[in-house]
């Protein structure tokens, strides 16, 4: 079989030695990377959290014509009319003990519709509603947590101007 040829006994040792250079450096990394990521996910956990519940509250007090606070497990009930469908719409938010969870639901027309988990929470004193009544504003306060990881945010909601009905 002429014009074969094989590998030569240099090209296989280089090979070997660069192997062995790509698994002395995995070696060292995978542990660190597994180590590193529950903690990454905790926080990644938490700020999904954030975001969603800010997504959440902003879009029902864009929405709303009226906020009010509740007591707990009850924090606060957005309302407002779809006057193009002449539905009633009410938003409120509740603690789930049970599952240490910021739930919204949502009514329409006085009749359950949809409710959903919005952010994970420790306790019912991670979330404040404060109602400030004369500029329509809510200020928010939210520490949602994952485990080992928290982080509290403070939001202002305005809600949408007064309408007269036509």
């Amino acid at each position: 079989m002429r014009g074969e040829r094989g590998f030569t006994l240099v090209e296989v040792m280089v090979s070997i030695i660069i192997g062995a250079m790509l698994l002395t450096v995995l070696a060292g990394v995978v542990p660190a990377l597994l180590h590193l990521s529950p903690g990454l996910g905790e926080k990644l956990e938490v700020e999904h959290d954030l975001s969603l519940a800010e997504t959440w509250l902003s879009r029902d007090a864009r929405s709303a014509q009226s906020f009010h606070p509740l007591s707990q497990p009850e924090y606060g009930a957005f309302e407002w009319e779809d006057y193009s469908a002449g539905n009633f719409y009410k938003a409120i938010y509740y603690y789930d003990p049970g599952r240490r969870e910021l739930w919204r639901r949502l009514e329409e027309n006085g009749r359950p519709k949809s409710s959903s988990a919005v952010a994970h929470l420790s306790r019912p004193e991670d979330m404040v509603f404060q109602w400030l009544p004369e500029p329509r504003l809510i200020k928010v306060k939210l520490t949602c947590t994952a485990r080992n990881h928290s982080r509290t945010a403070e939001l202002i909601l305005r809600l949408r101007p007064r309408e007269v009905r036509p």
